[in-house]
């Protein structure tokens, strides 16, 4: 089964980083894992493409079955910080911003897991605490 792999990359402010395509969709920092590849290096060169920073793996803390274009695929989803704050989109994007989860809810995205697992990674950075805005 083919993988793909998402970072949430969150700032100091607990704002995780959003990227809007072509199609006004917003969604995570994404890789397809091709089989030859490490998962966290593929995921670190994807992100450097994407977004054009650096940043450093913390906890790889979600995964699930996706279906993508009608294929399921293995989702992967790893928590990160970013190593700068110099954000430059590729030509791929049209914008990006740093959003909280609540922000989140009022955009259009991608899919809904994209909300899902940023509610989840608020959880783990908050030590298993309350979802913020509940």
């Amino acid at each position: 089964m083919e993988t793909i792999q998402q970072a949430l990359i969150i700032n100091e402010k607990e704002q995780f980083l959003i990227l809007q395509d072509s199609k006004k969709l917003w969604r995570l920092p994404l890789d397809e894992l091709r089989e030859d590849e490490n998962f966290e290096d593929s995921l670190k060169e994807a992100i450097k493409s994407e977004c054009g920073i650096d940043v450093d793996i913390m906890y790889q803390f979600f995964t699930s079955i996706v279906k993508v274009n009608g294929k399921e695929k293995f989702n992967v989803a790893y928590l990160c910080r970013p190593k700068s704050k110099a954000i430059k989109i590729s030509k791929d994007f049209v914008a990006y911003k740093w959003a909280k989860p609540s922000d989140m809810k009022k955009l259009k995205l991608a899919t809904q897991q994209v909300l899902e697992m940023a509610e989840k990674a608020n959880i783990l950075i908050n030590g298993g605490g309350q979802i913020e805005g509940e």
